[in-house]
């Protein structure tokens, strides 16, 4: 049984984690596509937004697991959302 909600933890985190990453990929190809991505990884005024819309993903992944009743899913998915906000506050602050 607990190797069934770590495993349920694990899958949300790595989807919370996925989900933003594949998403700030998707907007940056439609919509930045003229930028290199050299000069995407130097410019953190280009990156954070990228990366906070993104992270708008999780709610939507929260929303609909909490409508299914999987709770140990949305706490994998709350622990990537946290890792995606300190990975973030890194770029805003202390980021090249």
């Amino acid at each position: 049984m607990k190797n069934k909600m770590y495993l349920q933890i694990l899958l949300g985190a790595i989807v919370g984690l996925l989900s933003p990453a594949i998403t700030a990929y998707l907007i940056y190809k439609f919509k930045y596509n003229y930028i290199s991505v050299d000069m995407l990884k130097i410019s953190k005024a280009l990156l954070v937004p990228l990366l906070q819309y993104g992270a708008l993903t999780n709610l939507a992944w929260f929303f609909l697991l909490n409508y299914f009743k999987k709770t140990y899913l949305q706490r994998g998915i709350i622990f990537g959302t946290i890792f995606i906000a300190m990975y973030i506050i890194y770029l805003k602050f202390f980021g090249h």
